[in-house]
């Protein structure tokens, strides 16, 4: 028998993982793209409307010390709402004084749970510091904008306040979930009810309870204010849901329902550490999917997700972040409990054949990601609302979107030791996010969990 020369053995090889494993149809590139007078924030709120991003709320330093005193000071809140033009690259800052004080305080706040809906803008609960409670508290809650008529009322120069609907109820407090939308439904998904200074050694200055449920309501906007949120059973699991600060994306299920997927976040209700498996959620309820094991970008960063038809496959992009897994100087996989700032831009497929395979894709330039968003171009070809079209991206390097705002830290480990500033700071830098064709040599696959 001929030997098989090792071009051909590479060449089979190739073949034989394309067959097996579902690997990443794109990798990722950033570029800087400098906007002018653009603020450094992070874990913010936004949405789009007419070619300009609107962004509010979230801080303006980096990661939180675990010191009671320096963490989450209110001079560190962004009382501020930005209209940012991409294309001219101007940013215009509006100021929020004229809301009522409570209003005010809502939206100074951190790690809201926020989705667009046509041009309402819906935001609820969030955490920050009120002068009003003098504590800081997760705020009781949701609120409605009307985006073209706040548009219009900062372009008239006139009073922004008929743009905002709001309902007080603490079914809204809830801080680091997710708000997702679909078939005329809102799903609050996880987040945690905080109140207090924060203290990763408790000691009784605050009251935190996890949501560890999936809260959902539906708006009737043809009824009176007091009876147009209609509340809706809420699907619970202490063991599945006690998550937070988690990403969450869209997905086509491989039946081709649409739904979304919970990833990661924190904390396991036994241990410090991370969730690894992700949760899928329908109409008809939630599926963890506990056979796969997530280690890379745990935390929320900025996203995306793509999806072909052609070959049925879903990829889920996470630039950077925080994660347990990674790789050591000498190429060795590790994993690191104590959850490190990553520079990894990780990618998760999925299949029917092969339904999660995990992968690193490449590097950001520095720590970043963490408490950043991406937004996507206006032009960006979807399958779904928040779904990329992956079978319309035919160019070797497509422009999908923008990394936006969130932390850089200056090294893996920065939350514990003293609070300075300059360990990590919220960045005012954008980066313009593009697919690239994949170059199949550069991809880590992530070893499975043991």
């Amino acid at each position: 028998m001929m030997p098989i020369s090792p071009q051909w053995l590479l060449l089979l090889t190739c073949l034989f993982n394309q067959i097996t494993l579902a690997q990443p149809r794109f990798s990722l590139h950033i570029a800087s793209y400098s906007i002018n007078d653009f603020p450094a924030i992070q874990s913010f709120a936004w949405a789009s409307i007419n070619h300009k991003w609107i962004m509010v709320g979230g801080r303006k330093d980096g990661i939180h010390p675990p010191q009671p005193f320096a963490s989450f000071k209110p001079a560190g809140q962004n009382k501020a709402m930005y209209i940012v033009d991409p294309t001219t690259k101007q940013t215009t800052a509006v100021n929020l004084n004229e809301l009522p004080a409570f209003l005010i305080e809502q939206l100074s706040a951190v790690n809201f749970n926020f989705a667009q809906v046509n041009d309402d803008w819906w935001i609820t609960g969030g955490y920050g510091y009120s002068a009003m409670v003098n504590d800081h508290i997760t705020f009781p809650r949701a609120i409605r904008i009307h985006l073209p008529t706040l548009l219009q009322l900062i372009q008239e120069e006139k009073a922004i306040h008929p743009a905002f609907t709001y309902w007080e109820d603490d079914y809204f407090a809830i801080t680091g979930g997710q708000l997702l939308h679909q078939h005329d439904t809102f799903y609050l998904a996880g987040g945690q009810t905080f109140t207090g200074r924060y203290n990763p050694h408790n000691g009784g200055i605050f009251a935190q309870t996890y949501s560890y449920g999936i809260r959902r309501f539906v708006v009737h906007p043809n009824k009176p204010s007091n009876q147009q949120i209609e509340k809706l059973a809420t699907w619970s699991s202490f063991a599945h849901l006690h998550r937070r600060d988690y990403n969450a994306l869209p997905t086509v299920f491989p039946s081709g329902e649409y739904g979304f997927t919970l990833f990661s976040g924190v904390f396991q209700p036994d241990q410090d550490i991370p969730f690894l498996y992700p949760v899928d959620i329908n109409q008809l309820g939630f599926q963890p999917k506990q056979a796969f094991s997530q280690w890379l970008n745990q935390y929320h960063s900025a996203k995306l997700t793509l999806y072909s038809r052609h070959s049925q496959q879903q990829d889920y992009y996470f630039l950077g972040g925080i994660g347990q897994g990674g790789w050591d100087r000498n190429g060795r996989w590790t994993i690191d409990n104590d959850v490190p700032s990553t520079r990894i831009i990780g990618a998760i497929t999925r299949t029917t054949q092969n339904p999660w395979e995990e992968w690193s894709i490449g590097e950001l330039p520095d720590y970043l990601g963490t408490g950043a968003e991406f937004i996507p171009t206006i032009n960006v070809p979807e399958v779904s609302s928040g779904i990329i079209d992956g079978d319309a991206i035919t160019n070797d390097t497509t422009l999908l979107g923008y990394m936006v705002g969130g932390i850089r830290s200056t090294a893996p480990h920065v939350f514990f030791g003293p609070p300075f500033a300059e360990r990590s700071i919220a960045t005012n830098q954008v980066w313009k996010v593009y697919a690239v064709k994949c170059n199949r040599s550069t991809l880590k696959q992530v070893p499975k969990k043991k």
